[in-house]
């Protein structure tokens, strides 16, 4: 019964990196709103109130704040 168990603990372990989502699309989405949200703030043009509009938009378009929350507890 422990070596069936252990066989079990092992296999779920080397089957996880399997399973994993390509990072490199959370990376590019991720880079490209960070990009947006830097190049909003950096632009002279825009009023403060409306940069903060823009770049709440941007990184809600990035992060779902509900399932986080719900996550953390």
């Amino acid at each position: 019964m422990k070596v069936l168990c252990g066989l079990i603990l092992c296999l779920l372990i080397l089957i996880q990196p399997l399973m994993a989502d390509n990072k490199t699309d959370a990376e590019h989405l991720l880079k490209n709103g960070f990009d947006t949200a830097i190049n909003i703030l950096q632009n002279k043009e825009i009023e403060k109130y409306k940069k903060i509009g823009k770049i709440n938009k941007v990184i809600s378009s990035i992060f779902d704040f509900k399932k986080m929350a719900q996550l953390s507890l």
